[in-house]
């Protein structure tokens, strides 16, 4: 199972996109992870990117009553780590892991919390927030079941 979740962030992390896949163009696929990856097809790809990036405003849009806020840097950090959860449970249903879903959301949140720490004002409250976490399950239940229907 492990080997799973290894294989799952090594192709999460071998994209070189550096924009959100909704952006971002790879042969004939107008939206893209940017991931060589067998199963996940110029269909998948390109519907997945849309609804990751389409659905930030579901999730973190900021509400009357307070709910989080995030600066530009928070929101472009948190849409990537949507984007990496839903390719990621994609991959990883394929693979035959979708009882590894919270350890792989776990690994890439972590993963996240290194990499910006020095980059983005509290990283791990942001990544932790309530409506982000709502964005982050949102993303997996989405590319889990895109894997397996």
């Amino acid at each position: 199972m492990e080997d799973q979740i290894k294989e799952t962030l090594r192709l999460v992390y071998s994209s070189g996109r550096p924009m959100p896949a909704h952006f971002t163009q790879n042969g004939d696929r107008n939206q893209s992870f940017c991931i060589d990856f067998e199963p996940l097809t110029k269909d998948d790809d390109e519907a997945m990117a849309s609804e990751a990036w389409g659905s930030t405003s579901d999730f973190l849009s900021v509400d009357k009553c307070g709910d989080e806020i995030l600066d530009k840097s928070q929101f472009n950090m948190v849409t990537k780590v949507g984007e990496d959860m839903m390719v990621g449970a994609f991959i990883l249903a394929k693979l035959n892991g979708g009882s590894l879903m919270t350890e792989i959301k776990r690994a890439i949140i972590d993963d996240t919390i290194e990499t910006f720490k020095n980059k983005v004002n509290n990283a791990d409250q942001v990544l932790a927030g309530k409506q982000v976490n709502r964005y982050f399950d949102h993303c997996m239940e989405y590319g889990h079941g895109r894997a397996t229907s």
